[in-house]
């Protein structure tokens, strides 16, 4: 019983440590995300092109939304690395 005791308690402030290291990197990622997207802006189809043909990408890899001149399966963030 006493080890049960134990052990439930060990447990508990095994899971406030884990949060408490969660919530640090979780904190760390949001300021890293704000600033390498702060200056995403949309993109011209034109835009578009002239990017897939000075990297050599093939344009149909992307998925171009002509309302918002966004990529759907990209990100458009100048500092993201994705």
């Amino acid at each position: 019983m006493k080890s049960d005791l134990l052990s439930s308690i060990g447990n508990k402030i095994k899971v406030k440590i884990d949060q408490k290291k969660l919530n640090k990197v979780k904190n760390k990622f949001i300021e890293h995300f704000k600033k390498s997207h702060m200056y995403t802006l949309p993109i011209s189809l034109n835009e578009l092109k002239e990017h897939c043909n000075l990297n050599n990408i093939n344009i149909n890899d992307y998925k171009y939304n002509k309302i918002n001149n966004l990529i759907t399966n990209a990100c458009l963030g100048p500092d993201c690395p994705f």
